[in-house]
């Protein structure tokens, strides 16, 4: 993990300098950290949350939900906002889904007041909502890893009956795409 953050900073560091320096400065050494594009990325550079931004959705794929917070189809869940500070998405296939709660929204240590990023008990992460103190009840998403993944909507118990019946479909085989 502390070499993923280091290289990370690097990258970071590399960007914030090229752009600063004048365009007559001397090209980079060999040493020197090229910041990444999509040309140049490996497995090991922190990028996921590029690669699931720009992910495609299935061709023909149904679009079963879709507001300001998620879009839901046969096939994924595709949570905006969810990366801190770049806004990416994030793209969870339904197939990994194990758990699904729908769960009252009543204390600051589950993330009431938590606008973007990882509550206060360090279980659950959030997507950016900043009228999440608004809101009655949230929905956690358990795909067997650490964070949890939740999240609040307008219309939470809507959704929740929608998302339980999209997963149930593709437990079964039977899949809605």
């Amino acid at each position: 993990m502390k070499v993923l953050l280091s290289r990370h900073l690097s990258i970071i560091m590399s960007t914030v300098s090229a752009l600063s320096s004048s365009s007559s400065a001397a090209p980079p050494s060999s040493n020197a950290v090229v910041p990444a594009t999509y040309s140049n990325l490996n497995d090991n550079a922190l990028q996921k949350p590029l690669l699931d931004a720009t992910r495609p959705e299935p061709v023909g794929a149904s679009i079963l939900y879709e507001d300001d917070f998620i879009k839901l189809t046969g096939s994924s869940l595709r949570i905006k906002w969810y990366y801190f500070p770049i806004g990416a998405s994030k793209v969870i296939p339904l197939k990994s889904i194990q758990k699904i709660s729908l769960r009252p929204l009543g204390s600051t240590w589950q993330g009431q007041y938590k606008h973007w990023g990882m509550a206060i008990d360090f279980k659950r992460w959030w997507p950016s909502d900043m009228l999440r103190h608004q809101r009655a009840h949230f929905i956690e998403v358990d795909c067997g890893t650490w964070p949890l993944v939740a999240f609040t909507l307008k219309e939470s118990e809507d959704f929740y009956r929608s998302l339980s019946q999209a997963v149930a479909a593709v437990r079964t085989g039977k899949g809605i795409i």
